[in-house]
């Protein structure tokens, strides 16, 4: 499926995001079911996508700062990055089905199953440790939103006489969502518990 990249360095270079800072939320849980005629019935898919864990993070590769009590600094990114997130899983083999149009337009919020995001950081973007933060060197992150997306896709006649060529579900434990990207600073203690969740997350 086509790349999804979004430049956020220019937004960000005007109003620097700040440790802490309450990060785009969706809505818990939302389920579609789409019919759509195939000559002799309906395909019927049940469209499931639900929040996932938004802490898959991958850092910068920039100076970081050391703060102490009472301080505040600012890390600069030193030169422009593009930085790839991968899902976890592909539903590449189930766009002849025309997921992607479902996902992408039958839910309140545009979810797009994608097999990977690109966050294209500038350089000279500034990313602020708030001075309530506790001591410690912070480093630059990037990380992308991620959501579940379960598909179950089953088959009926038009009379709805029953069921046959039931195909198994298909199931992308956290797929990237689109316009997610964000940059923010933490420690490396707090980034590896936020990445052990995530792991532990997905199995």
């Amino acid at each position: 499926m086509k790349k999804i990249t979004k430049r956020i360095g220019v937004l960000l270079m005007s109003c620097s995001m700040v440790f802490g800072m309450a990060q785009p939320t969706f809505a818990g849980s939302q389920t579609k079911t789409i019919y759509k005629n195939n000559g002799t019935g309906y395909d019927v898919f049940t469209v499931t996508i639900s929040t996932g864990p938004s802490n898959n993070y991958k850092r910068i590769a920039t100076p970081g700062f050391e703060k102490k009590s009472y301080t505040t600094g600012t890390i600069s990114v030193s030169s422009s990055k593009s930085v790839t997130h991968g899902s976890s899983s592909s539903l590449s083999a189930t766009t002849k089905f025309g997921l992607s149009e479902i996902v992408e337009t039958s839910f309140s919020y545009n979810y797009t199953v994608s097999d990977s995001v690109t966050a294209q950081i500038s350089a000279g973007t500034s990313i602020t440790v708030d001075k309530t933060a506790p001591s410690g060197f912070y480093y630059g992150f990037v990380g992308i939103l991620n959501r579940k997306v379960k598909i179950k896709h089953q088959r009926c006649t038009y009379a709805y006489s029953g069921w046959y060529q039931v195909q198994k579900d298909q199931n992308l434990k956290y797929a990237p969502v689109e316009n997610s990207d964000y940059i923010t600073v933490m420690t490396m203690d707090d980034y590896y518990k936020k990445t052990a969740a995530f792991e532990k997350s997905i199995k």
